[in-house]
């Protein structure tokens, strides 16, 4: 019995222009057969390998390029009686990747500048509605001191002598009626401007950080080994900004030495770049946070500290990794189970040479405890962030960086018994390697 004819959702699958180091995915819905799928020449992976006679979404992935590497492929869509091909291609050049992403950085901005000015028309238009409701309440306000007066008093209405107060009473209850309307009107109004305003506030600052991306990605001179310091360096980043690169070693000087010296902040504060009082001072109450968590499995005391940080304006995916890193660890062996000894498919995690703000992912197994995983930067995101005591795979993925960073952090594997730390490395250079 023949399958049914096979029909795909595109005639070919074009990966486009990718950054050096950059893997693409794109998805492809196929339907009839039953039948096969794989690469002519191998140059790329298609999952899952076989599609129909219902309709499949195939996911084609190829892996990360260097620049100047092309790929020219096929994909084969085979069933008893029938072969499809698919023509498969994609290439990597770092100018090009470059200036694509700079043009959908402005027209993100655009798109941003739009939105900002339609929702300041809204606010306008609110506020508008806001200052006619109020003049209109500042009227039944008039109104029920009004008749409220010649309730209480019935010889001054100009009607006196009123011979029944029953119409009256039966005013003032309405305006105090509409009163109360209009009153909630108005507070349903002043909490749209807010909100509008707060989301302005957002859109203004999403546009300014797209804008010092796009500046960024302008090429300029790969650092000198003179120039790169034991900590990353970012560009145009705050006071305030580089000190918060000193947490996650602050953190994990808190949880193996407990509290420190001024002399031992005083060298995070100087490891940052800084030598200022006021530093020394956002460093001590960091510690302080860190003190009181020391130690802790209890999630509300763990969410707390966390709170305390982000009121400081520490963003809440550092202030999570350092509190985790002074915390107790989350797993633990069953009572009366061993905990094995931590075993690392690598020594280090090295994401080499990227782009200016292109990421990267790298994957580890990791055998031993249970124990977990934490990464001392929050440019690293670490998943899942627990392993074992079987073999666990982590995925490791980098943020994009700004053009002559560097990173030198660590992974740190930690059971109840043992500490591992990785090291953690990448260069951003628009220059050629």
């Amino acid at each position: 019995m023949s399958g049914l004819p096979i029909t795909v959702s595109d005639s070919e699958i074009d990966f486009g222009t990718l950054a050096p180091g950059e893997s693409g995915q794109r998805a492809l819905i196929v339907s009839g057969g039953p039948g096969r799928a794989s690469s002519e020449m191998g140059l790329f992976t298609v999952e899952p390998s076989k599609f129909g006679p219902e309709e499949t979404t195939l996911n084609v992935s190829t892996s990360a390029g260097k620049d100047g590497q092309t790929l020219a492929d096929v994909l084969l869509l085979d069933s008893d009686d029938l072969r499809v091909r698919v023509n498969v291609q994609a290439k990597w050049d770092a100018a090009s990747a470059r200036a694509t992403g700079e043009k959908r950085l402005q027209e993100r901005i655009g798109e941003l500048e739009k939105q900002l000015m339609l929702l300041k028309g809204q606010a306008l238009a609110l506020e508008r509605k806001d200052t006619i409701q109020r003049r209109r309440l500042e009227e039944f306000e008039t109104l029920v001191r009004e008749t409220q007066r010649i309730a209480k008093n019935p010889a001054s209405s100009p009607a006196a002598p009123p011979v029944n107060l029953q119409p009256i009473e039966e005013r003032l209850q309405r305006a105090e009626s509409m009163l109360n309307q209009l009153s909630g009107d108005l507070a349903t109004l002043s909490s749209s401007v807010r909100q509008i305003l707060e989301r302005l506030t957002q859109l203004d600052q999403n546009v300014r950080r797209l804008e010092t991306t796009a500046s960024s990605a302008a090429p300029s001179p790969p650092p000198s080994a003179s120039s790169v310091s034991a900590l990353p360096e970012k560009k145009n980043l705050k006071p305030i900004e580089r000190l918060m690169q000193g947490l996650p070693g602050l953190a994990e000087r808190v949880r193996s030495e407990g509290a420190l010296s001024r002399d031992q902040l005083t060298q995070i504060m100087t490891y940052c770049g800084l030598n200022e009082s006021w530093a020394l001072e956002v460093l001590e109450g960091w510690m302080k946070i860190l003190l009181f968590v020391r130690g802790s499995s209890d999630p509300a005391k763990k969410e707390g500290a966390i709170k305390l940080f982000t009121d400081r304006n520490v963003p809440e995916g550092l202030a999570r990794t350092a509190v985790e890193m002074v915390a107790a660890p989350p797993v633990s062996s069953p009572t009366g189970a061993a905990v094995l000894p931590i075993s690392v498919s690598a020594n280090a995690i090295q994401f080499g040479w990227l782009p200016p703000g292109i990421g990267a992912q790298k994957t580890i197994v990791v055998t031993g405890g249970p124990g977990r995983a934490l990464s001392s930067t929050a440019m690293v995101t670490v998943s899942p962030g627990v392993f074992g005591p079987g073999p666990t795979t982590l995925v490791l993925t980098l943020q994009g960086g700004a053009d002559g960073m560097l990173l030198d952090e660590k992974l740190i594997l930690e059971t109840e018994t043992e500490l591992i730390q990785l090291a953690m490395t990448a260069l951003w250079s628009s220059q050629n390697r």
